[in-house]
């Protein structure tokens, strides 16, 4: 019993420390900034990352920027999808545009997977979870120009 109870505590202590050092999960409040008058060559422009077919844009955010980063940009989506087949499809189809799988969990119906290239610059957290109203809300972090 004590094991299991400390792997458990362990367990718990792992996981709160690697959600604290990621972007904040689910700040769909946020304001949304309109970058449409963006050149083609900012980061407005990812052709390195999918997006999850049939999904609904809901706005880019400029974030307050990740420790060691210079850039970070937020995208949101709104999916009629399950959460388990978005995830499913990002552990597919990241691989093909050469990322890297730095992390991955499902905690309480919420996914979460962290991607690096170039040896973490980029990197690019996907969060996935399903909203009160059933269609599921899917965040993009992407950090760049490490400090």
């Amino acid at each position: 019993m004590k094991r299991h109870r400390n792997f458990t505590h362990t367990f718990v202590i792992r996981i709160a420390l690697l959600l604290s050092a990621c972007p904040v999960w689910g700040q769909i409040d946020t304001p949304v900034q309109d970058f449409s008058n963006l050149s083609a060559g900012s980061s407005r422009y990812w052709t390195d990352v999918p997006i999850f077919p049939d999904t609904e844009e809901l706005g880019t955010d400029i974030g307050k920027v990740h420790p060691g980063y210079h850039r970070m940009e937020i995208r949101r989506y709104l999916s009629d999808s399950k959460p388990a087949k978005i995830f499913s499809y990002f552990r597919n189809q990241m691989v093909h545009y050469q990322w890297t799988l730095h992390s991955s969990h499902e905690m309480n119906g919420r996914y979460y997977t962290a991607w690096k290239k170039n040896g973490g610059d980029p990197m690019v957290w996907i969060k996935i979870r399903e909203t009160r109203y059933n269609r599921s809300l899917i965040e993009i972090i992407r950090v760049e120009g490490r400090r």
